[in-house]
């Protein structure tokens, strides 16, 4: 023990016996102690006001206070100093009462001598130093303990071995709107049937499901809970998961836990949000490249908006001059789904709504049509309750809009019209293409017209000329020389015949749907005598029987021998020809040959003779062709298609 001096603070009445353990103290041989004496507890509790002792000596027998019940006034009013009781009385459970009560020990005072006083004087300072530090540890663990977990975002529920609720932290009051109090002692399964189950978006199936877990005493699985918002607590989406208490008090129990996992489904949410918008708009472009036709694209993109973008009704209006007109639509009015196209014109004016995003440029969201004055004279301020809008832009010009609309109040946010936007633009690139393609339709008939036209000029109509000249001369003749008359009526029925042959060709020309129904064999023989009247040529011809072809396969290799017989007419000052058309087990084969003059292929453009366009024909359809031609001998095409080109090509009659 120290040398340092002891205060002791001895609270007796008697003076006798409060004079004897002075002098026992004093020739201590151990320590120094300074001993202070009060004759009542009332005295001792106001020298404890105003002096520091450390160790407190306390008679049980006091003029102001009696028995044990000295030991907790003291007790209840100096938690910080260490108690030796003094008694008279050889009475053990007097003593224990005292140590219960937070005496370190007792004494009785006949057996006291200086040793045992200064033993018991040691022994309770040591004791209650050692009480104290681990109280404090203890204090310092319980409050690391309360605040790591009231402090924590994990909600937790501690159990005992009967499911009975022993503690919560604050995580578990906020997410399910209950507080401390009113939880512990309750059994879990109850509250989670009366309570939380009430909580989540599916009742049934969390609480049968929790239920289970606790009766097959399952602490591995994981379930995640969506709790639906609340006046007193937000949306969340907590994971249920528990863990057994194997030692302890709660030894049996168990601690459940739910974590906040609410940042990570919102982020989950975004990127399949995010998923669907890029396949929706992969669709799209699809359809931009697959099809030229414009309801066809608007509908695709109807249907894709319609996937990420919530809404009742929606429809896309193009601008023609100062009016609009919905091109598609999808949705319910009034109880009844709407047709896709309604070809309505409407005065731009008329519709505030679009004016203002043809002014700014800008979508346009309103959070409430009923009352928005832009919906005021709009017959959709009494069907729906949100809207949200976007224009089209073609280059720098407005050219229709896109329009959302919703049962919903305040449905609409920004990013759905950064989302629409995005489609608007995939519409303007449709529109554009379809508007091309249409233009180019028109300057195709035009220009198809145009040929017809040269050709009648070129053929029909000289060789009708000419026919009308023979004619003419053969009556002269008939009587003063009838065998020329013969001779030039011989020649004006082949003209004839040949002017018929090269009208039933063009006659095809101008009804395409005609070209797709008629055979192959006899496509190539329509222009076979077409070209005997053109031209005195010897054809040579061996044509096999030709299975059904798919449409395009028998326009390309129409348009293509078309083509080539056009050559040898004009170009090739050939007298004769030769034309095949083989069906062999695996491909069609067509070849023409004949005797003209031939060509240098090093010297001719792809431009020239149209061979660019023969070239590109039978690229589209999968077929091979092939030139050869030497000058002065004569050329040979042959253009060959195999079969198994027949599963990849759309099917058409032969």
């Amino acid at each position: 023990m120290n040398t340092d001096q002891i205060r002791v603070l001895l609270i007796e009445d008697n003076p006798g016996d409060a004079r004897l353990l002075q002098e026992m103290l004093r020739h201590s041989a151990e320590a120094e102690y300074q001993v202070d004496v009060c004759g009542t507890l009332g005295d001792g509790l106001k020298f404890l006001e105003l002096q520091t002792v450390n160790i407190i000596l306390l008679d049980l027998s006091l003029p102001d206070s009696l028995g044990i019940e000295t030991v907790y006034r003291l007790q209840e009013a100096i938690k910080t100093l260490p108690i030796v009781v003094l008694t008279g009385n050889d009475d053990k459970a007097v003593g224990i009462q005292a140590l219960k009560a937070g005496a370190q020990d007792h004494l009785l005072k006949d057996n006291m001598n200086t040793r045992l006083i200064e033993r018991a004087i040691a022994y309770a300072i040591e004791r209650h130093q050692n009480e104290s530090a681990l109280r404090k540890s203890e204090e310092n663990y319980r409050s690391l303990i309360e605040d790591a977990f009231n402090n924590a975002s994990i909600a937790v529920f501690i159990l005992d071995k009967d499911f009975k609720i022993v503690w919560i932290n604050y995580a578990a009051e906020v997410y399910f709107d209950i507080k401390r109090e009113t939880a512990v002692g309750q059994d879990m399964r109850d509250l989670t049937r009366d309570h939380i189950q009430h909580l989540c978006e599916d009742p049934e199936s969390f609480t049968t499901w929790i239920l289970n877990s606790y009766e097959q005493k399952d602490t591995d699985t994981r379930r995640d809970c969506h709790i639906l918002p609340g006046s007193a607590y937000a949306e969340r989406w907590l994971e249920h998961s528990s863990r057994p208490i194997h030692s302890g008090m709660y030894a049996g129990g168990r601690i459940v836990q739910y974590t906040d996992v609410t940042d990570l489904k919102r982020t989950q949410q975004a990127e399949r949000v995010q998923r669907i918008l890029a396949e929706a708009l992969r669709d799209t472009g699809s359809a931009l490249t697959s099809t030229l036709d414009l309801d066809e694209v608007l509908d695709r993109v109807l249907e894709n908006i319609e996937r990420v973008l919530l809404h009742d009704a929606a429809n896309i209006m193009l601008l023609e001059n100062d009016k609009v007109y919905i091109a598609r639509q999808q949705g319910y009015i009034n109880g009844t789904e709407t047709e896709k196209s309604t070809k309505k014109n409407m005065p731009l004016q008329e519709a505030a709504y679009l004016t203002t995003m043809l002014s700014t440029g800008a979508s346009l969201i309103s959070h409430d049509v009923r009352i928005d004055p832009q919906w005021a004279s709009s017959e959709e301020s009494h069907r729906w309750c949100a809207y949200l809008g976007t224009p089209i832009y073609l280059q720098d010009n407005i050219i229709g809009f896109i329009n959302l609309y919703s049962d919903s109040l305040n449905f609409y946010t920004d990013i759905d019209a950064e989302w629409l936007e995005a489609f608007a633009k995939q519409a303007a690139i449709g529109i554009q293409n379809a508007r091309q393609h249409q233009q180019i339709r028109e300057l195709s008939t035009i220009q198809e017209r145009q040929r017809l036209a040269r050709e009648l000029h070129d053929s029909v109509t000289q060789a009708l000329f000419t026919t009308t000249v023979m004619a003419d001369s053969a009556l002269r003749q008939w009587k003063v020389n009838p065998n020329k008359a013969h001779s030039l009526m011989t020649q004006v029925l082949q003209l004839a015949t040949a002017a018929l042959a090269e009208m039933r060709v063009l006659l095809l020309e101008l009804r395409p749907q005609a070209l797709v129904q008629v055979s192959f064999e006899h496509l190539i023989q329509q222009l076979l005598a077409s070209l005997k009247g053109r031209k005195q040529i010897t054809i040579d011809t061996e044509i096999d029987t030709i299975p059904v072809l798919p449409a395009d396969v028998k326009m390309s290799l129409y348009r293509i021998a078309q083509e080539i017989l056009n050559n040898l007419v004009k170009h090739s000052g050939a007298t004769h020809t030769k034309i095949q058309v083989k069906n062999q087990p695996d491909k069609l084969t067509l070849t023409i040959q004949d005797n003209g003059i031939g060509f240098d292929l090093d010297q001719v453009a792809p431009s020239q003779l149209g061979l660019g366009m023969m070239y590109e024909r039978a690229n589209i359809i999968g077929a091979n062709l092939q030139i050869e031609s030497i000058a002065g001998q004569g050329t040979q095409i042959t253009v060959t298609w195999p079969y198994e080109m027949q599963g990849e090509l759309t099917n058409g009659s032969g």
